[in-house]
């Protein structure tokens, strides 16, 4: 071999071995992440036998991470169970006081390290709650009680989730109340699954024509369901006393619920549709919205734009993809969003969340008005809804049949997906 052969090929060598660094140092599937685990509430006081929700929180930075497996212990007092995002508490018996520690620990998932936290309990014996709140929404009025925090519980009041569905089969379906959740009275319910039809979940304006989720726990103020032959109907406020179940298999009519948080260990939606908040003025729609580290498209896929929506006269971009794969997926509605398409960049302020392990959909269709996105681990392209697409997205990589992508962002007013499934998941509020 020449001098020249053998210096191309240690030449050769070396550019593989930067680039194999390269892609290991910045592909989210390979690079060890740490993460911090936060428990709510991290201090706080109850009575004797008071029943309390313990919520523990996964972050890696700024992004929260969904699935893997959430430990729980307590020195003294009762769990629910030992394993989950969430737990009750049950608080113990005591003549005086005592503190109470409870310990969560994140076992991790994927490139997501372990971590734990601890939380306090006070119990003491003869504290005394806040009193009673009366709220109405729509044509319903129901009562909440409050703990000493009442600040905190009227905050969250007004920001609840509305769920509701058409019918529904439900098993192993139980009920449990008063339980404390953000310093708010509520009814807790599990169903091991629970099959719906006609599904709508506001704030993040879903819905669904069917929806099964595995796993369900619901935390609720008020919830009324009427019996599937329509003929009855039971109304729960989140202050009152109830522990019923499990039943077996339950069938319900209509029915509605406002919810705190929602929680499933997976879920499958079919005729699946979501849309933005329309405000009006010059950026006329609060847009979900959507992210996630590590994105697959396959299958036949294409990015256009400018697109017409809505009102929106070429101002947004459509994507269209026969399946894609998402990790720690992520649906955000703000309660307040701007967007400058000059320079693209926007704020938000988020309040409405939707946090899933994964997520799969097929035969997905999302209108845009800003997304930005990595591919072949580092082409970055940032772009608004009015940009003519084929010029800000390069090498022809705005159709295909194919890619994986990383650090999506995309700001959809329209989402539609022929059907879809969750693993882990979480609703929240704030």
């Amino acid at each position: 071999m020449s001098k020249r052969r053998v210096i191309l090929v240690i030449l050769l060598a070396i550019v593989i071995v930067v680039a194999g660094f390269a892609a290991y140092i910045t592909s989210p599937s390979w690079f060890p992440r740490s993460t911090s685990l936060a428990i709510s509430p991290a201090s706080s006081k109850a009575k004797p036998g008071e029943v309390m929700v313990l919520v523990a929180t996964v972050m890696s930075g700024s992004n929260e991470i969904a699935g893997g497996t959430v430990t729980w212990t307590a020195s003294s007092g009762t769990l629910d169970k030992t394993t989950g995002s969430s737990v009750l508490f049950t608080a113990p018996g005591v003549t005086g006081s005592v503190s109470v520690t409870i310990t969560a620990s994140f076992s991790g998932v994927g490139v997501y390290q372990s971590s734990s936290s601890t939380a306090l309990v006070t119990v003491v014996n003869g504290t005394s709650g806040g009193g009673n709140s009366t709220t109405t929404t729509g044509t319903e009025t129901f009562t909440t009680t409050t703990t000493s925090t009442t600040s905190q519980a009227a905050s969250i009041l007004p920001y609840l989730y509305t769920i509701t569905f058409q019918k529904a089969t439900m098993t192993n379906l139980k009920l449990i109340g008063p339980v404390t959740l953000n310093n708010t009275q509520v009814t807790m319910l599990t169903s091991d699954v629970a099959d719906m039809s006609g599904f709508t979940l506001s704030r993040i304006g879903l819905n669904a024509t069917d929806m099964t989720v595995s796993g369900l726990v619901l935390y609720t103020t008020y919830l009324k369901l009427n019996s599937a032959s329509g003929g009855t109907s039971t109304v729960i406020n989140g202050s009152q006393t109830i522990n019923t179940g499990p039943t077996s298999s339950v069938a319900y009519g209509a029915a509605t619920f406002y919810v705190a948080r929602m929680e499933g260990s997976g879920a499958n939606a079919t005729g699946l549709a979501s849309f933005g908040q329309y405000t009006g003025g010059s950026e006329p729609y609060i847009p979900n919205l959507i992210t996630s580290p590590n994105v697959a498209i396959s299958h036949v896929y294409t990015i256009e734009g400018p697109e017409t929506w809505g009102v929106l006269v070429n101002e947004s971009s459509e994507i269209e993809m026969g399946e894609v794969s998402i990790q720690q997926f992520s649906f955000v509605h703000p309660i307040a969003y701007s967007l400058n398409r000059q320079s693209n960049t926007y704020t938000s302020t988020n309040l409405w969340m939707l946090k899933a392990s994964s997520a799969t959909g097929y035969n997905v269709t999302a209108y845009m008005i800003y997304f930005q996105a990595t591919a072949l681990g580092e082409i970055t392209v940032t772009a608004t809804g009015g940009d003519l697409i084929r010029n800000e997205i390069p090498f022809g990589y705005n159709a295909g049949t194919g890619v994986d992508v990383t650090n999506l962002s995309v700001h959809a007013i329209c989402f539609n997906a022929g059907s879809m499934t969750l693993g882990n998941f979480v609703v929240s509020i704030g």
